[in-house]
């Protein structure tokens, strides 16, 4: 019986989905296939510039929690689609705003490319018989299902034997309820679990919170001397925890 395991984050650090350059011509796409989702279901929508104006309004409330309180709670994709997309307060279905959901993350899924050397490094950690788990933050408090079949996609689910999705806490990392839900459906104590994320906060800051090691997952160098655990690609993690 192993007496570690190894948490991973999934975006950056397993499977990359794009460049933050990229996001405003992956936000416009988004907004655009949810908009023309509603269409094709012949459901009045509003323009695209006015769903951005409403979307970074939703998302300028968020920070100020986060400011303000530090509130990591999730705020489900499916209220943002609804204050977003449905503005007159009528009600919609539940299974409605799952669907526009989908929609909303779809182009950041098509871009989705596995991370060169992920498949080897945990193939050897699972050698080595370490029991090992993913925890991620949803993009906009996406639902856990897109992100089981993103798993299973990319052949992530061979090596892992659990998967922790911050909707599943009901709180975004780096807050420690979302490791210590993964500790508890893994079997293992915080101290005895190592974590790799490509996220100073999230997932550096957040892990040793929560009483595990940290580790970052730093491809472009940029964290080198500050006093961190730090690897530039995941075949390191090998030697790292001998």
């Amino acid at each position: 019986m192993s007496e570690i395991a190894v948490l991973f984050d999934l975006g950056g650090t397993l499977v990359d989905y794009y460049e933050w350059t990229e996001w405003p011509a992956v936000y416009a796409e988004c907004i655009e296939r949810a908009v023309s989702f509603l269409k094709t279901r012949s459901i009045p929508a509003l323009d695209d510039a006015e769903v951005v104006r409403r979307m970074d309004s939703i998302r300028e409330e968020e920070r100020q929690r986060l400011r303000v309180r530090g509130d990591w709670r999730v705020w489900p994709i499916e209220e943002r689609m609804k204050l977003a997309l449905f503005p007159d307060g009528s009600a919609v279905e539940a299974g409605l705003l799952q669907l526009v959901g989908r929609e909303f993350i779809a182009p950041m899924l098509a871009r989705a490319r596995l991370i060169p050397g992920s498949l080897p490094a945990l193939e050897a950690l699972r050698n080595r018989g370490l029991p090992m788990a993913i925890v991620t933050n949803t993009p906009w408090g996406s639902p856990r299902e897109p992100w089981v079949e993103e798993i299973h996609r990319h052949g992530l689910d061979e090596f892992t034997k659990t998967f922790v999705t911050c909707r599943d806490a009901g709180w975004r990392k780096p807050d420690r309820r979302v490791f210590a839900l993964a500790c508890d459906r893994l079997g293992v104590r915080a101290e005895h679990c190592w974590f790799v994320g490509d996220e100073p906060v999230w997932d550096y800051e957040g892990a040793a919170a929560a009483g595990m090691k940290p580790v970052l997952l730093d491809r472009k160098g940029q964290h080198a001397g500050k006093g961190l655990t730090v690897i530039r690609q995941l075949g390191e993690l090998v030697g790292l925890l001998e």
